[in-house]
C-alpha cells in the first residue's frame, strides 16, 4: 500500500477556513443566500441538480470536499491509502465524525449509501456514477445482473471504508466529493422512507442540520454542534431562498440577501458600476446546451439537427445577450477542463452568412422549405435568462430558416418531469462538471446513460468512451475525448451554446466565500465581520 500524494499535499486544508487574526467578527453570524430553483429531491442519492447540491453539501459531508482550486481535500475521511495497482482505495474516517444525533459516522454508512445509489429500485439519475468511476460491479448492479451487496465496497472496521475498482481510474478521488456519495443513516432512511429528509426526521453529518424547509420559500440550516470541526464554524444559521435572478437582485439591493446564486446577465453592466467590489465572476466548468430528442419528427433527421446548430449565432449570444458573461461553445466540454484538447467544428470559423446558407441547404436536403417548415418544440425552465435565450434561439432559426419553433416554459420540477418522459424537441440544460475531467461531460451521451435525454446511441462513441478508461496516458485520453467530440458534432444529439462563468454578488461583510470552478461553496467556511 502507498500513501496518496494528494493527501500529503492537502491535509492542511481539512478544517473549516480560519478567519484572519486581526478581524473582528460581527455579533450576529447569520446569512441569507440565493439557491436558484427548488430541486427534484434533497435525498443525497437522488439529488441531480446544482441547486440541491449547494444545500446538501452543508448538511452532509462526503469523504472529500472540493478545494479552492477544484481539487479534492480531506473531509469525512481524514486520509486514504491507494494500493500499488491503483485499484484499491482505503479511506480512514475521522474518529470524531458523528451524526447530528450523536451516533458515530461509520464505514457501514458509506457502504449502505453507495449500494443504495446503484440499486435499480432507487431509480437515481446518478446510478451510473459509480460505474463511471469503475467501482467493481457497479454497472452490472445498475443493469440488474448482480446484487447491490456485490458492489466493490466494504467496511474493514467501524472507521475504515474500502473501495475496489475494476481498473485504475485517475480521477476517482475527485469523484468522492460528489454529494450522491455522502454517507446515509440507514436506520432513519428505512424508518421514514421518502420522508426521511423532512426537517423533523433528518439526521445529517455535515456542519449544519435542517431546521426548516418551506417549499418554494426557504431552507433554514442551523449549526450542528455534533460536527467534528464545529469549533471552527462561525455561521450559526443559514437561510437558502429559491429565487429567480430578478427577485434575487431586488432582495440583494434591499440588503435582504447576503449572496446571490447568480447575477442577471442583462444587469451586469449596471452591477459592475454600482457593486463592482461586490461582484465576483470566475471561470466555471459549465456548459449550457440544448439536448435534442433524436426520436422526435424533424429532429430524427441528422441534417435538420446540423442545420439548427450551425445557424445559431453563439458569438451574439455570448457577447450581446449575456453581456460578455459567457464564451461561445462548440463542444460539450469547456476548454478549461483538465486533460482536454479543445474541439471546434469547421463551421465555427465560418461567417454567419455562410452558416445560414449551409443550414438552408441541409434543410432543403431533408425535405423542408418555407411552404413545408420543420416544426420544433423548445422546452426550458422558468428563469429570466432562459427566456431571453429561448426567444433569441427562436428568432435566429425562424428568421433565417424554414423552421417554426414553439416555446414551452415550465417551472424547474415540472420541466424535469417532462424531460424524464422525453416529451420535448429541444431541451435547455446546463451541465456543471461533477469533477474536473472530460468524462463527466461526455458520459451523458453513452448508450443507456440516465442523463442521455436525447435517446442517442452510437457504438463508436461508446467504444471510445470505454477506451478512455483503459489507459492512464493523458495524451491518449485527450485524443479519445477529441474524437468523441467530433462524433457529437457529426451526429448532433446536443447543441452546445455557451460556457458560463460563475457569477455572484457578495456583501462586503460576508467573508470566507470560497471560489472554485465547480461553483460549490461551503457555509462552514464563511463568517461575517463587523462594519463601521
Amino acid at each position: 500500500m502507498v500513501t496518496s500524494s494528494i493527501f500529503l499535499t492537502i491535509s492542511s486544508n481539512a478544517f473549516a477556513s480560519d478567519k484572519p487574526e486581526n478581524v473582528q467578527l460581527a455579533q450576529k453570524q447569520e446569512v441569507t443566500l440565493g439557491m436558484g430553483s427548488e430541486s427534484n429531491s434533497y435525498d443525497p442519492n437522488l439529488c441531480s441538480t446544482h441547486e440541491c447540491t449547494i444545500v446538501l453539501v452543508n448538511l452532509f459531508e462526503t469523504l472529500t470536499q472540493i478545494g479552492k482550486d477544484g481539487k479534492p481535500e480531506p473531509a469525512a475521511a481524514k486520509s486514504w491509502d491507494i494500493s500499488s495497482d491503483h485499484k484499491v482505495y482505503t479511506f480512514h474516517i475521522r474518529k470524531d465524525a458523528n451524526w447530528s444525533d450523536g451516533k458515530p459516522v461509520t464505514a457501514e454508512d458509506f457502504v449502505y449509501s453507495w449500494q443504495r445509489l446503484v440499486a435499480p429500485q432507487t431509480s437515481s439519475e446518478y446510478s451510473y456514477f459509480l460505474g463511471l468511476g469503475n467501482v467493481l460491479n457497479a454497472d452490472d448492479i445498475m443493469n440488474g445482473k448482480k446484487k447491490p451487496s456485490e458492489l466493490g465496497v466494504k467496511a474493514l472496521d467501524q472507521k475504515t471504508f474500502q473501495v475496489t475498482l475494476s481498473k485504475p481510474t485517475p480521477f476517482f478521488i475527485s469523484m468522492t466529493s460528489q454529494i450522491n456519495l455522502a454517507p446515509l443513516p440507514k436506520e432513519i432512511v428505512e424508518k421514514f422512507k421518502s420522508k426521511w429528509v423532512k426537517a423533523q426526521n433528518i439526521v445529517s453529518n455535515g456542519a449544519y442540520t435542517l431546521s426548516e424547509h418551506v417549499l418554494n420559500e426557504k431552507f433554514v440550516l442551523k449549526k450542528n454542534p455534533k460536527y467534528w470541526d464545529s469549533k471552527n464554524v462561525h455561521i450559526t444559521k443559514a437561510t437558502f431562498l429559491p429565487l429567480v435572478e430578478s427577485s434575487e437582485y431586488k432582495l440583494y439591493a434591499a440588503d435582504n440577501l447576503d449572496m446571490t446564486y447568480t447575477v442577471p446577465v442583462d444587469l451586469i453592466s449596471k452591477i459592475k458600476q454600482e457593486y463592482n467590489d461586490q461582484f465576483r465572476a470566475t471561470p466555471g466548468l459549465k456548459v449550457t446546451y440544448f439536448g435534442i430528442n433524436v426520436k422526435k419528427p424533424a429532429l430524427d433527421k441528422v441534417d435538420v439537427r446540423k442545420a439548427i446548430t450551425i445557424a445559431i449565432n453563439r458569438d451574439a449570444i455570448a457577447k450581446q445577450l449575456l453581456n460578455g458573461a459567457a464564451l461561445p461553445a462548440y463542444s460539450l466540454v469547456p476548454n478549461n477542463v483538465d486533460n482536454y484538447k479543445p474541439f471546434k467544428p469547421d463551421y465555427a470559423s465560418w461567417s454567419q452568412e455562410k452558416r445560414i446558407q449551409v443550414a438552408n441547404e441541409l434543410l432543403k436536403k431533408a425535405g423542408y422549405n418555407q411552404q413545408n417548415p420543420a416544426t420544433i418544440n423548445l422546452l426550458y425552465n422558468t428563469a429570466d435568462v432562459n427566456q431571453k435565450l429561448a426567444v433569441a434561439i427562436q428568432a435566429m432559426l425562424q428568421q433565417s430558416l424554414p423552421v417554426k419553433v414553439k416555446l414551452d416554459q415550465m417551472e424547474w420540477k415540472s420541466m424535469l418531469a417532462q424531460r424524464s418522459q422525453r416529451d420535448y424537441g429541444l431541451l435547455r440544460m446546463t451541465w456543471i462538471g461533477d469533477f474536473n475531467d472530460p468524462s463527466t461531460f461526455l458520459a451523458n451521451w453513452t448508450t443507456g446513460n440516465a442523463q442521455n435525454d436525447a435517446q442517442w446511441s452510437n457504438k463508436d462513441y461508446d467504444n471510445l468512451f470505454a477506451k478512455s478508461f483503459e489507459t492512464e496516458d493523458q495524451e491518449k485520453r485527450k485524443d479519445l475525448f477529441y474524437k468523441m467530440s467530433e462524433l457529437i458534432a457529426k451526429d448532433v444529439p446536443a447543441m452546445p451554446v455557451f460556457y458560463g462563468l460563475n457569477t455572484h454578488l457578495i456583501k462586503p461583510d460576508l467573508k470566507g466565500v470560497m471560489s472554485n470552478p465547480l461553483d460549490i461553496y461551503y457555509v462552514k467556511d464563511m463568517y461575517k465581520v463587523k462594519t463601521n
